[in-house]
């Protein structure tokens, strides 16, 4: 989660950084000066693997998920 969190930091730079509180877990997001927005989180469809979402325009939808 260490390392997920750190590159999160890098995408996010100086801007705002919300925290969402889920069912799940904790949920750091952050909308980027292009208008996508990025989020970070200890969860994802299995269990406990931190995750880097990063949505795009439409339906396009990057996910990170480290081991």
């Amino acid at each position: 989660m260490a390392e997920a969190n750190r590159i999160f930091d890098d995408i996010a730079g100086a801007r705002p950084i919300f925290t969402i509180q889920t069912p799940k877990g904790v949920v750091r997001a952050v909308e980027l000066e292009n208008g996508m927005k990025a989020s970070v989180r200890g969860f994802s469809s299995q269990p406990s693997r931190p995750t880097i979402q990063i949505e795009g325009f439409g339906s396009k939808t990057i996910k990170i998920r480290f081991a």
